[in-house]
């Protein structure tokens, strides 16, 4: 053990180091050191009662001596010194803790809605300093981020928080404004989210449920209704799709094609890019296909291409698909082939015209390289057998007359041999019956030596009832006109000559003129 004086190893507990020797220590000893010369030496004397424990003080060179152990009494009064110190201390704290800062002043007239009183302290006692704007700054968004969580459970309202926001901004805390920014974002879609769920409950109350599933899905996830938002739009979707799946396979049953795709394509419009929906379209587009083809072949099957071909292309108009646009091209070029195989067969028989006209009506249709070859072929066949108009008879006529002897010289020393005349002083014409067994009018206007050389006339040409050709000033050294008048299926020609001096020599000639 240590010596209880000097610190030092000792023998036993009950001795003393004393002149190098252990000393034992009496019961109750009243200890006087002896005196140690040094000028330093100080004494302190406690009493107790009417005994005295003198110790001894030393300089720093010499230890001072520990007492062993304090009276009742003095123990008593150190630990009354050390309570009343603690006191002091504890007192101090709750004192100094119970004191407010200007930041918890500023939020307390706050949350009571004395926004006045909170100002002034922001103006007077936060302003200006940084550390305190940063600490109420950081006491704002705390509050702020409690005030949201209230709102997103209703406890609040959205005007009022926003109205709050509104406050906080017009104290121009710059550390404070990104945050008010975003923050105001957060509760307006918040916002929007709680109107979108009480739109969406109501559609879903009244089974519009393309309206229910837009809005359910505005909902949010800090929507304290997020949870079922999703629940409701589940339930929507399954049936939303269940009451319009039912509704297209209907209209496609009944040959409504059109209706059916309308359908499901709104539905992606509600659903967006759903798997299920897009692949009813698919199935029910090559359905569509499918059951086109087969009525299209059946009808070729029986001759009928043009309704065939007509169906495909309706087809697809609706639903552009290469195994549609295929078979139009297959059947048209079968229509065509069949077309030539029956103009051949008319032409052989010598019905030019028939021939001619069944391959022009169909290259008008289906334009054609191999038809129109074919008409240029029966063309010059019919051409060869062509009759010279002035051989015609006319339904009516005026002032004109028919001729194949008279010889017509132009003042281009050409001459023609056969002709009509027309006298347009008298204001002639020529109407003629075709019947639709024509299918052209070809040949040449010309002026002739007994022309008078002051005439000006006008030629017009009528194919049932419709102006085809005009020519107006025709004079005496106007050049040859020609003229090429396509009859096809015309019942009708009607040619009218005038004049526009009233001579007696105003004399029109139509030359080497043709119909066929």
């Amino acid at each position: 053990m240590f010596c209880k004086l000097f610190d030092r190893p000792s023998d036993d507990d009950n001795s003393y180091i004393h002149n190098g020797q252990d000393t034992p220590l009496a019961d109750n000893p009243t200890i006087i050191f002896s005196p140690i010369v040094h000028k330093d030496r100080k004494t302190l004397t406690i009493s107790d009662e009417s005994e005295a424990d003198t110790v001894l003080a030393f300089s720093d060179h010499v230890k001072m001596p520990k007492q062993r152990s304090l009276s009742k009494k003095a123990k008593r009064f150190v630990l009354c010194v050390v309570s009343v110190c603690l006191s002091l201390g504890a007192a101090t704290l709750i004192i100094t803790a119970s004191v407010p800062s200007d930041v918890d002043r500023f939020m307390d007239f706050w949350t009571d809605s004395d926004y006045e009183s909170a100002t002034a302290v922001y103006s007077e006692l936060i302003c200006g300093s940084e550390t305190a704007t940063a600490d109420l700054s950081t006491a704002i968004q705390e509050y702020l981020n409690t005030q949201k969580d209230l709102f997103a459970d209703f406890d609040i309202r959205y005007a009022a928080l926003s109205n709050e926001v509104t406050a906080f901004e017009m104290l121009n805390i710059s550390a404070l404004q990104d945050f008010l920014d975003s923050y105001r974002l957060e509760i307006s879609e918040l916002n929007e989210s709680h109107i979108s769920f009480s739109l969406a409950e109501s559609s879903y109350a009244d089974e519009d449920y393309a309206a229910a599933i837009e809005e359910y899905s505005d909902v949010i996830e800090e929507d304290i209704n997020y949870e079922t938002a999703q629940s409701h739009l589940s339930d929507s979707v399954n049936l939303y799709k269940d009451e319009n799946y039912d509704l297209a396979e209907e209209y496609f049953n009944n040959g409504q094609y059109t209706r059916t795709i309308e359908i499901l394509n709104n539905m992606l419009e509600v659903l967006g890019d759903d798997g299920e929906t897009s692949q009813k379209i698919n199935s029910y587009n090559n359905s569509y296909i499918k059951q086109t083809l087969n009525k299209a072949s059946a009808m070729v099957s029986k001759g009928k291409y043009t309704e065939a071909v007509d169906l495909l292309e309706e087809a697809y108009d609706e639903l552009p698909d290469t195994r549609l646009s295929d078979k139009i091209e297959d059947y048209t070029q079968e229509y065509i082939s069949s077309v030539i195989s029956s103009a051949r067969y008319l032409a052989d028989s010598g019905d030019y015209i028939s021939a001619l006209r069944l391959l022009n009506k169909t290259n008008k249709n289906y334009p054609s390289e191999k038809l129109q070859s074919a008409v240029q072929k029966y063309t010059s066949q019919l051409y060869a057998s062509a009759v010279q108009i002035y051989t015609l008879s006319t339904a009516s006529q005026s002032g004109f007359y028919a001729s194949s002897t008279k010889i017509v010289s132009s003042l281009g020393g050409k001459t023609y041999t056969g002709c009509i005349c027309f006298d347009t002083s008298a204001g002639s014409y020529a109407e003629y019956d075709l019947d639709g067994q024509y299918i052209c009018l070809n040949g040449y206007i010309s002026t002739g030596k007994l022309t008078g050389y002051s005439s000006s006339m006008n030629i017009e040409i009528y194919v049932d009832g419709d102006l085809v050709f005009s020519q107006n000033n025709i004079t005496r050294s106007t050049s040859t006109i020609p003229i090429n008048i396509s009859l096809m299926d015309s019942q009708t020609l009607t040619i009218k000559a005038t004049s526009n001096t009233g001579t007696v020599l105003d004399f029109l000639y139509l030359v080497d003129t043709v119909i066929y």
